[in-house]
């Protein structure tokens, strides 16, 4: 697993506590019909997302949506991403066979039958599926946006309150992430991360004093790093400086979440 992969694992992991508290082959099938048209309950697909590239299949509940603009565009999914969460009514051999017969190409070494990787068209495709302890079907896919249409800044972070957290020595943007979720409530959810310089010394120095007399301020050392979390304005912010590849390679993640 290269160092990229091991910081968006970390990443995704952070963002979860919110809630906690190749061979291509070409596809000689051709296009799979369109999926069915039925009610959708959850989150709403974020305005930009490619329905009509990647639609959802006989999707019942839509757990969460996201949008990720990255610095490194040599992810296998590419720098700018979307991701979907939702539960299925279909089987999930009959999820996999859809998908599948949407791939223009398919990369065989990481597809099998609980996953796909592979292209439609311009656009580097993941889907992944398993069934719950409820014998629902679970879906998540990922799909990138092509080359021309990368951008250098998150078009949903035009309201993000960037001012309720003072980010700490920042040397290099590494990701901004928005999603909207709906688990036990329906939630908004900005994500930066960046590599930073400092210490964790120095990173719990400054958030320390900066926010002493911040709302509901905690200080969390856990196995994903060193995190100060407090309210302001209605947002639970969080501040975390990991070093998953060990001293000299640390990094912050900011999230900002709301209900919504």
């Amino acid at each position: 697993m290269n160092r990229g992969m091991k910081k968006a694992i970390v990443i995704c992991l952070l963002v979860l506590l919110v809630f906690a508290t190749g061979c291509s082959d070409e596809n000689a099938t051709g296009p799979a019909p369109p999926a069915a048209e039925q009610q959708t309950e959850g989150v709403e697909l974020l305005s930009g997302y490619p329905k009509d590239v990647l639609p959802l299949f006989k999707a019942r509940f839509v757990e969460s949506t996201s949008f990720a603009v990255r610095a490194d565009a040599n992810w296998v999914f590419g720098k700018d991403i979307y991701n979907v969460s939702y539960t299925s009514d279909a089987d999930l051999k009959d999820v996999m066979e859809y998908y599948k017969g949407l791939l223009t190409e398919m990369d065989e070494e990481y597809s099998n039958d609980e996953s796909l990787q592979g292209m439609i068209g311009e656009q580097p495709v993941g889907v992944m599926v398993y069934e719950t302890e409820d014998g629902e079907s679970q879906v998540s896919l990922i799909i990138g946006s092509k080359p021309s249409e990368y951008v250098t800044e998150n078009p949903y972070f035009v309201n993000y309150p960037s001012d309720l957290v003072e980010p700490f020595g920042r040397a290099a943007f590494s990701e901004q992430r928005y999603e909207v979720r709906n688990y036990s409530r329906l939630e908004e959810v900005y994500t930066e991360s960046h590599v930073t310089n400092v210490t964790e010394e120095e990173f719990k120095d400054f958030y320390s004093a900066k926010y002493s007399g911040a709302d509901n301020l905690i200080e969390n050392d856990h196995e994903y790093g060193l995190e100060f979390q407090w309210t302001s304005q209605g947002y639970v912010c969080r501040s975390t400086i990991s070093n998953y590849d060990g001293p000299g390679d640390e990094w912050v993640t900011i999230i900002v979440s709301r209900e919504i």
